[in-house]
């Protein structure tokens, strides 16, 4: 019986998250919007070596720093790589770094935030001034500072993007404990003899759910903008790999000579990826948010 209700209650909180898609209604579009993007530039990632018409790290492929023509439709750069094969590439790294980051920001910020704010006392105030630490040092800065020590490799650089950003989930789950663990349905439920548990999973979590997806959508965006940011100043990826940001880096030695090719399809894509998850959490936020419809 309790595994039924557990299903059951997973089932109601799923629709909970993905009830703001459906239906009519302010923010709909950019949602829909946003998820068009996120999913054209995601499965062009995952298709990528049957999508490629070239190998994306061949040197010497074609002529350098030649224009978009009909046999390199987004041109080559200063090494004669073929663009378009870089450019469709480019985001499979980047999107895994988000996507890391992210479930690491997740699986720590959200129980701590949870635990913290519902028990309070001495405890959630040095955790929050921890937080808030954190969360006022410059963000790329102290990414750098992170990978600088650790080393440069995708798990280094997953985990710099995750420690400056589990604040961010950590302060917006707080605020939601705080204000809704004081509702009366939370004292009923304790009435009842509800362990504290019970109370944060069944009464206080399915409430808060709807915060965390907006976080979790911005923190992507920013996600990929700090790790094209860390590829561009040299402290992101191997350069041995496709990457936009990398792309970014090499591609500007190329601008004197006026090949602006180099750089404009990769900070495009760059720009398509954040700005797709930036509109799913805005959008999200005004269709769960009754103040801003």
């Amino acid at each position: 019986m309790k595994k039924g209700n557990s299903s059951q209650q997973s089932v109601s909180l799923m629709g909970r998250v993905l009830s703001p898609l459906l239906g009519k209604g302010s923010g709909r579009f950019l949602m829909l919007i946003g998820i068009g993007l996120t999913v054209f530039i995601a499965v062009m990632s995952a298709t990528a070596p049957y999508l490629s018409p070239h190998d994306p790290t061949q040197i010497g492929l074609g002529p350098s720093n030649s224009p978009p023509n009909a046999q390199y439709p987004l041109g080559t750069d200063q090494y004669g790589r073929d663009l378009l094969s870089r450019t469709i590439w480019g985001g499979r790294f980047i999107l895994l770094v988000a996507v890391v980051a992210v479930l690491i920001c997740m699986a720590i910020g959200l129980p701590i935030g949870l635990i913290s704010a519902y028990n309070g006392g001495n405890v959630d105030r040095a955790i929050a001034l921890i937080m808030d630490s954190i969360y006022a040092f410059p963000s790329l800065v102290l990414a750098i500072m992170i990978i600088s020590v650790f080393g440069v490799t995708i798990i280094n650089e997953a985990l710099a993007i995750a420690v400056v950003y589990i604040p961010s989930y950590f302060r917006v789950v707080r605020s939601q404990v705080l204000a809704v663990k004081e509702m009366p349905y939370v004292d009923a439920a304790k009435s009842v003899g509800a362990g504290g548990f019970s109370v944060l999973l069944k009464y206080i979590w399915p409430n808060v759910t709807s915060s965390v997806v907006v976080v979790a959508t911005v923190n992507f965006a920013d996600s990929i903008l700090t790790t094209a940011g860390l590829d561009f100043i040299g402290l992101g990826l191997p350069v041995t790999l496709p990457d936009w940001g990398i792309d970014l880096t090499y591609g500007r030695q190329s601008l004197p000579v006026g090949a602006w090719w180099t750089i404009f399809f990769s900070g495009l894509m760059i720009l398509l990826a954040a700005l797709g998850f930036s509109l799913i959490s805005e959008g999200y936020a005004e269709r769960t948010n009754p103040k801003l419809r």
